[in-house]
């Protein structure tokens, strides 16, 4: 019994979640405009700047997904600035999960 309590509670929360979760979250159907890469996928790119994606997701229970989140709006937030590709350099989940990352512009 208390097994079907707690998986519906985690149900719930991913339900809810998934009703806040903003257009360009990890939920989102599009396609950002940068993509995520490594270091050697991007020795002979454009170096753009810094980015810092962040979730509105808050939840602990949640962590994993508002870490995603933040991660698919570090690569909006790179495409917004010209970037192709993002070279994570460093997360945070918890409470205000935060991507962080290096954007490039590659040739397609």
């Amino acid at each position: 019994m208390q097994k079907i309590v707690v998986s519906a509670l985690v149900l719930g929360v991913c339900l809810f979640a998934a009703g806040c979760a903003n257009k360009s979250s990890f939920l989102s159907m599009e396609k950002p405009p940068a993509v995520e890469a490594t270091t050697e996928q991007v020795r002979s790119c454009q170096y753009v700047g810094e980015i810092s994606g962040k979730s509105k997701l808050r939840s602990p229970a949640t962590s994993a997904i508002a870490l995603r989140s933040a991660q698919q709006s570090g690569l909006q937030q790179a495409g917004a600035k010209g970037a192709t590709h993002v070279v994570w350099v460093g997360k945070r989940g918890g409470r205000n999960p935060v991507a962080l990352g290096k954007a490039y512009k590659c040739p397609r």
